[in-house]
Order: C-alpha cells, then structure tokens, then sequence
C-alpha cells in the first residue's frame, strides 16, 4: 500500500527568488481559468500580463501552469508572466450507486502517480499506455465506492477505458506497440469532504504488475494509497 498524499504538495511550493528587477519568482499551480486570470486552489489571483509561448490557456477551465511572478498587488493577487502550461481535465466523481453500465468505465490498466487534495478537489496525476500516433479517446472516471465507505473514510477507484488501446488479456498489442502517457484530473469534493471535518481517503486503481527488472507484465493487480485531509 501506497502513501503519496503527504509528499505531493511540494508542486505547490514557491521556488526561490531571483534576484531580478523585474522577476520575483517562479511558481507552479494548479489553477482554474477565468480570462485572463487564474485562481488558485489556495486562494490566489494571478493576473497575466505577459504570455511566453503559451498562448491559448484561457481555452480551458483548469490548467497547470508555470510562471514568472512580475508584481505583487496584495498577499493573494499578482501579475505573472504565463510560461508553460498543461490541461487539467476536470470531471465530477461518479457515484457507484448511480452506475447502469459498469463496463462503460473500462477495465484497463490505469497508474496513479501522484494525489493531493488542494481547494476544491482531490487532483491526480496519472499515467495510461496508448497506442501511438493515435487519435482515440481514453476515459478516465473516480469512482466514490459508496458501500466501501463510512463516516470516516472516503473510498474512491479510478478507472480507464482505453478503447482498445491497452495491453492485456484479450489485446493483440504487445509493450512494443503502445507508449506511456501521463495526464492531470481535478475531481470537485467539495460536497463530500465538509469544511472542518477529517477524513480519510483510500484510492484503488488496477495497473500492470512488473517483474524483478521493472518491465510491465500483461498480468495486473489492485493498488491502493491512504491519506487523509
């Protein structure tokens, strides 16, 4: 069993400051997309006003971004210089009670690398094989497993239905025809994790296991990680 809620937060972290007239710092968030504007999970508006390649942000609601701070114009808003940025797919969890077709969700092989809860959501970072120079959608849902979980503790599986486009029982593709993906996901728990209130929080996911030299196996099994908010 994995723990990966306690070491994730460190994305959040200002990175040291430049001794610049004109630069402050860097920094990397998560944050949701309003114009020309980001708000981050912990409270903070950052306003672009300079754009380095990276143009075309503001056609998502939620990114990932990294930045120049240029200019302080309160403790939680500041001008930035927008320097790179990643699409943040953001989805409402599903209710296992709610589910009518359990195999729309797929059985394939999905890996959680990173979770952290920040704000409103519990964000993720995961890794998928696709087949390359693909143009096929994968689906990637969370689960809240209602009858798993109590008062104290929050139960959720992640799972991908890579259309086809994954390794395993049943698959013609071999680990030489699909490459490793990686893609970031903010489910909104506000309504399930109170203000105030602890909780505990378990993720399962299926990924493939490895061998004594880490290379991927058809075969899979269940992985979890604890935490607790």
């Amino acid at each position: 069993m994995k723990k990966l809620f306690a070491i994730v937060l460190a994305v959040l972290s200002l990175a040291a400051c430049k001794k610049d007239d004109t630069i402050m710092y860097q920094y990397t968030a998560f944050g949701d997309v309003s114009g020309n504007t980001i708000f981050t999970d912990n409270g903070v508006k950052f306003n672009i006003t300079k754009v380095d390649g990276a143009d075309g942000y503001n056609a998502h609601e939620r990114i990932v971004f990294q930045c120049n701070v240029l200019k302080e114009i309160s403790k939680t808003e500041y001008n930035i210089e927008l320097l790179a940025w990643t699409r943040v797919s953001k989805k409402d969890c599903i209710m296992s009670g709610e589910i009518t077709d359990d195999d729309a969700l797929g059985h394939d092989p999905i890996r959680l690398d990173n979770a952290w809860v920040a704000g409103n959501y519990l964000n993720m970072e995961i890794a998928v094989t696709f087949l390359r120079n693909s143009e096929t959608k994968h689906i990637v849902n969370l689960v809240l497993d209602q009858d798993a979980s109590d008062d104290e503790t929050l139960c959720f599986v992640l799972r991908h239905n890579g259309n086809g486009e994954s390794v395993g029982p049943g698959s013609s593709l071999t680990f030489n025809d699909v490459a490793l993906g990686r893609a970031y996901f903010s489910f909104p728990v506000t309504d399930l994790l109170p203000s105030g209130v602890s909780k505990n929080i378990k993720i399962s996911w299926e990924w493939h296991k490895t061998d004594e030299k880490g290379e991927l196996s058809t075969e899979t099994e269940v992985n979890t990680t604890t935490g607790t908010v």
